[in-house]
């Protein structure tokens, strides 16, 4: 198990609007932390890969970091209202989130996989006909998803499919053991973690392009050229791939 930061204060188990009053001297980020391995709670802690991320950004900054736990659906609406400074949350690049928002990429291009019971009597098959599909609602598995099944259903006799989109991961890895969905959608690297952690369960990985993951700011935030230079500092380091090989052991 990874050791998890003490110093980042965190805002838990709450929705945002009764999250307490943003801290006055910190730089509030914004995170869904249910998605191991990327972050997610040990032992009453935030930790993961963006974690370590946004924590080797605040020493670059020398600024003051205090996690808030969110759907990852509120994310954007929270960055556009003030409520959080800062995003880091397996947030994808696409048109519509660069129109509203500044965009840091960072090097990591996720693959989609589906996780299901090995004991599953159906047959899981590519193109997820007859399945019942569990994903993270506002996630861009959920668009690419939802976009696969219905070009998979498309000239097809049978274009039986179902998708349940709820906000938060493990409850949808909950709704897969207990057999309400067939299968959960997933990116692939959080998929191999809940293999990891559930021997009865297998994946197969989807023909989907990679995204690109980001750091999300509001549209022209003054923040934004002090984040990038020091994401950029974090790259050429070494420090990103030093994180990536701890928590993805690549």
């Amino acid at each position: 198990m990874k050791n998890c930061l003490p110093f980042i204060a965190i805002c838990m188990g709450l929705t945002l609007a009764a999250c307490s009053p943003r801290p006055k001297d910190n730089l509030v980020v914004g995170m869904s932390l249910d998605y191991p391995p990327f972050e997610s709670v040990q032992n009453g802690k935030p930790c993961g890969f963006e974690v370590d991320i946004i924590n080797a950004i605040s020493k670059k900054i020398d600024g003051k970091i205090s996690i808030r736990d969110m759907d990852f659906s509120g994310i954007v609406a929270a960055l556009m209202y003030d409520k959080i400074d800062i995003a880091i949350s397996a947030i994808s690049i696409t048109p519509e989130r660069l129109e509203k928002l500044d965009l840091i990429p960072y090097p990591h291009k996720t693959k989609i996989a589906i996780v299901y019971k090995k004991n599953n009597g159906k047959a899981v098959i590519g193109n997820l006909q007859n399945l019942h599909i569990g994903v993270q609602l506002g996630s861009i598995v959920e668009t690419a998803i939802r976009h696969h099944m219905v070009t998979a259903a498309h000239g097809s006799k049978n274009k039986q499919y179902k998708i349940t989109s709820l906000t938060r991961n493990n409850v949808l890895l909950q709704e897969l053991k207990l057999g309400r969905i067939d299968g959960l959608a997933t990116e692939a690297v959080q998929a191999r973690d809940i293999l990891s952690h559930n021997p009865n369960l297998t994946l197969f990985y989807l023909d989907i392009p990679a995204s690109q993951y980001a750091i999300a700011l509001k549209k022209n935030s003054p923040l934004t050229p002090k984040i990038t230079l020091a994401l950029q500092a974090i790259i050429n380091s070494g420090e990103l791939a030093q994180l990536e090989t701890k928590w993805f052991k690549v």
